[in-house]
């Protein structure tokens, strides 16, 4: 601030020996009180705008100032500073050659695919704690404090709420319901034939898609302001994380759906891949007591858990090898014994105390609450940040889908928080080739709310289990694909993708230049014929005269290919509807 000495010029003022003086002497001063007032306020402006400007520019907003700051100090505190494992057996983007000084360990193997019915029982001693620490990922002795000291006290600090970076930014940041996909290029691509699935169904739940990368949200923008007419909008990572934490950390593939979870505004997700279609109404599905009891649903995979026990070592976690509590998927019935020539050194890993449950999971659909499961959601980020390095390999040691899958429940489990497993059998959509071999299409996954009436039945009926000696039995009663048809609520859509390019140029489902139905499964369906809702979607998106919004995405004669296919296919549906008969 600036002060003024007036008493000082008055003063002189005072002293001025004439009237003229006087007059000259008034009017100078009041000259330099005007000018010093101007300069004042000038500079006070100035100053101002400037801090609003610097305060503009510097300013992140709530949300994003934590999220960068759970990165960062997850990078900066809790970063287990481990490469890759080696493999001299075969060769994947996320293993290396020979092994280094921190390589996670060496694999012999990839571990076995292995199933859940009696059939599979032979099969069971290659999931017991010895196999599954030996003959798949050996897991490296140099490296096993230093994982343990980064991965036990994250734990023990979300357990403990100790640190307020890790703390529920509240309704401020998430409220609602809705859903969630991960989009950007050729995944906005095929996440748009699903939300017209999706509304075709009668769903209203709002919808968001994440477009990870700033080069997507540019040649994606057209997208954008198409699905808006949806209820749909996109999101974008940038919205929660900075651009420099962005490209230091090379967010990529199954880390984006951890991240999208973060991203999007609602309270409660339905997460889906953008090969997963709804087959029903889901309004509802966040009503439904199992939910809001658990906040956590995961559905299942075919396959056993193959989780190396250095896993749960290296989280503080005890799995007590004394107490089998279960039979994979049979926790209620006295099967517990029914191997009798099983040695415990032989007995699966996974049906100890303390052990994530049978069976493992997949995330192509997933429901969470963000409120309930916070602590989750930070773990789970954690294992997805240095997954392709550390975590991706504890959990699944290279058995059947390698990804993000088991990164949720693992956390949910490890910070002893409710979870929902599904164990009602997905039921496979295909069709015989010429050569008589079953190719599999799609995997029908089922209604949580069916399969949890069935768990209470499945409890009721403990009695008539007791003198049960065939592990098969329990699953066909209660969990079988077959029983559960009628309660089918996605067809995740994987093999192949509904990408309309990649179909047409492989011929999919054609023989002999004749198109044939891939998809047949009535029951699972319900009355949607979904082939012919996703190729209407693509004829509709891509196929119309003019500009497509994703043209730049297709060479000159590629469009034409595409939509000569998506006519046949189309054509196809017409001649031969798919319900008009009876199911």
């Amino acid at each position: 601030m600036i002060h003024f000495k007036i008493p000082f010029f008055l003063k002189k003022l005072n002293k001025a020996s004439n009237k003229s003086a006087k007059r000259f002497m008034l009017i100078s001063i009041l000259s330099v009180i005007i000018l010093l007032t101007y300069l004042t306020i000038y500079n006070q402006a100035d100053v101002f705008n400037s801090v609003q400007d610097s305060s503009s520019y510097k300013k992140v907003p709530a949300g994003k100032q934590n999220f960068n700051s759970i990165i960062m100090k997850i990078n900066k505190e809790y970063n287990p500073h481990i490469s890759y494992p080696a493999s001299k057996t075969f060769e994947e983007k996320d293993t290396r050659s020979e092994l280094v000084a921190n390589s996670l360990g060496s694999y012999k193997n990839k571990c076995p695919v292995i199933g859940q019915d009696t059939s599979d029982v032979k099969s069971w001693n290659k999931l017991s704690k010895k196999y599954l620490s030996k003959e798949c990922l050996v897991v490296n002795e140099n490296i096993k404090n230093q994982l343990r000291d980064s991965h036990t006290r994250l734990i023990d600090n979300l357990i403990d709420e100790a640190d307020n970076t890790f703390m529920y930014p509240g309704e401020e940041f998430y409220s609602g319901n809705g859903i969630v996909f991960v989009g950007g290029g050729s995944y906005s691509l095929m996440t748009y034939s699903v939300i017209k699935t999706i509304r075709k169904s009668g769903t209203t739940l709002p919808i968001e898609v994440l477009i990870p990368t700033e080069e997507e949200a540019i040649t994606d923008a057209e997208f954008c302001s198409l699905i808006e007419n949806q209820n749909a909008k996109c999101i974008y990572l940038s919205r929660i994380f900075s651009q420099e934490l962005l490209e230091t950390n090379e967010f990529k593939g199954f880390q984006y759906k951890s991240l999208a979870l973060f991203a999007s505004s609602f309270e409660n997700v339905l997460l889906l891949d953008a090969d997963d279609y709804p087959l029903k109404n889901l309004d509802t599905i966040f009503d439904h007591k199992i939910f809001k009891r658990s906040g956590l649903i995961l559905w299942p995979d075919f396959w056993r858990r193959t989780t190396n026990p250095f896993f749960y070592e290296s989280a503080g976690a005890e799995v007590d090898t004394s107490k089998k509590i279960r039979n994979s998927l049979d926790t209620v019935s006295n099967l517990a014994d029914f191997i009798k020539d099983q040695s415990p050194e032989d007995i699966p890993f996974h049906d100890f105390a303390g052990a994530i449950p049978d069976p493992s999971s997949e995330t192509g659909q997933m429901m969470i609450s963000k409120k309930l499961h916070w602590k989750t959601l930070l773990l789970s980020m954690y294992y997805n940040i240095y997954g392709p390095s550390v975590y991706y390999h504890l959990l699944s040691q290279y058995s059947s889908g390698q990804g993000d899958k088991e990164t949720f429940i693992a956390a949910a489990h490890l910070l002893k928080l409710p979870y929902y497993q599904i164990f009602s059998s997905s039921s496979v959509d295909g069709y015989f080739t010429e050569e008589g071999d079953f190719r599999g299409l799609t995997y029908y996954q089922k209604d949580f709310r069916h399969d949890y009436e069935t768990k209470l039945k499945l409890a009721d009926d403990i009695r008539q289990l007791n003198n049960v000696e065939d592990l098969t039995y329990v699953k066909q009663k209660y969990f079988s694909g077959d029983l559960s048809e009628d309660y089918a609520m996605f067809a995740h859509c994987n093999l192949p993708k509904f990408h309309p390019l990649k179909m047409a140029i492989n011929d999919e489902f054609i023989r002999n230049d004749l198109h044939y139905r891939g998809y047949t499964h009535k029951k699972c369906l319900a009355g949607l014929d979904l082939e012919k809702e996703i190729n209407l979607a693509y004829e509709e998106l891509i196929c119309q005269p003019g500009k497509s919004v994703f043209d730049y995405m297709f060479k000159d004669n590629e469009k034409l290919i595409m939509c000569n296919y998506i006519k046949k296919r189309l054509a196809l549906f017409e001649r031969e509807p798919l319900f008009n008969q009876p199911i």
